[in-house]
């Protein structure tokens, strides 16, 4: 808690995380295709931040990998 979260976002769905202070990095995780990470939004707390959408395939599951940055 933290330092990472990992999220499961079913096809189409957005989210917000409630974030401690600092900031991090979110990256997208292609369940479908694999692959490598696919960077996305850098998300500051404190507060709930909306994570944006998925790179492509939007209608399609996701998962999104978020880290504190060092």
């Amino acid at each position: 808690s933290g330092e990472v979260y990992v999220v499961y976002l079913f096809g189409g769905q957005q989210t917000t995380l409630e974030l401690p202070e600092g900031d991090f990095t979110a990256s997208w995780f292609n369940i479908w295709k694999g692959g490598d990470l696919i960077p996305g939004a850098t998300l500051k707390g404190p507060g709930p931040q909306l994570v944006g959408e998925p790179p492509s395939d939007k209608e399609k599951d996701w998962v999104l990998l978020v880290r504190r940055v060092r």
